[in-house]
């Protein structure tokens, strides 16, 4: 984010430079990169937290212990964070630097009131990161005499959730699921073949990426909205959909020609290439 790269750069350079920030960014791009994550949101948290650390709380201790005897090398690139100092203190005592990485979390955490759950997943992708950093060392900048000493061990209890309480699909009626999900599926298929040749507007169903619930029109006036979740839907009767625009009933068939039943209904039809 160049604004936050701003509003924390000139505070930063006065104790570590400008090259120092650059260096941590670049390494923590090229393995944002490399690992190619579905969802950064997560990662992104992690690493905003520890360049937290490593350019808010550092450079502010520096500034205020820069007199002080025996002040360790501030960790300017991998070969000189020390993780016995700067991460996961065990051994190393300092009464000057207060903080090591996981205390400066552990901090935050009580601030924000983080559960432990959240304050697991918090730091856990630091966790990955320094361990791909310690295994790719050799071809990173600086980093051949890195070591990595942050593991899943160091980090707070979680509440696992082994069991799920939800009932799962008994043998009698998973034909039926099986079928329910295709009549979905060829469903979509016309649709999307309707939009292609021109003859339906995507935006009659909210546009691209838009989740719908079709439903009995008896049920829901037509193209009224409901609030789900975290999020408003769009509804739209499957009748007015079947007679405006040609398009068949979907069925479900239980074996024999004659043992089809309609559907009239079904929850958050998502039209993903509009």
């Amino acid at each position: 984010n160049p604004s936050w790269v701003l509003m924390i750069g000139s505070y930063t350079d006065f104790v570590t430079g400008s090259q120092s920030l650059k260096y941590w960014l670049n390494v923590q791009r090229i393995f944002k990169d490399k690992k190619r994550y579905e969802d950064n949101k997560g990662l992104f948290f992690a690493l905003g937290l520890f360049n937290s650390y490593l350019f808010i709380y550092l450079p502010w201790w520096y500034l205020n212990n820069a007199l002080s005897n025996n002040v360790p090398a501030y960790p300017s690139t991998l070969n000189k964070l020390n993780c016995e100092v700067f991460i996961n203190r065990w051994i190393y005592e300092s009464e000057e630097l207060r903080l090591d990485f996981l205390q400066f979390a552990d901090l935050i955490g009580k601030v924000k009131g983080w559960s432990n759950n959240t304050h697991y997943g918090s730091i856990l992708p630091i966790v990955t990161f320094l361990r791909w950093c310690e295994n790719k060392k050799r071809r990173l900048d600086r980093a051949n005499d890195f070591e990595n000493l942050l593991d899943t061990d160091d980090l707070p209890n979680t509440i696992s959730y082994k069991q799920s309480q939800k009932t799962p699909l008994s043998r009698r009626v998973f034909k039926m699921f099986v079928q329910f999900c295709f009549a979905l599926y060829e469903f979509q298929e016309k649709l999307e073949e309707k939009v292609k040749e021109g003859k339906i507007n995507p935006q009659v169903f909210g546009g691209v990426n838009n989740f719908i619930t079709f439903v009995d029109k008896t049920h829901t006036p037509k193209n009224k909205r409901y609030r789900g979740e975290n999020r408003t839907t769009q509804v739209q009767p499957i009748e007015f959909c079947l007679k405006d625009f040609d398009l068949d009933q979907p069925y479900i068939c239980l074996g024999a020609e004659e043992d089809k039943y309609p559907v009239n209904s079904f929850y958050k039809f998502f039209c993903d290439s509009w």
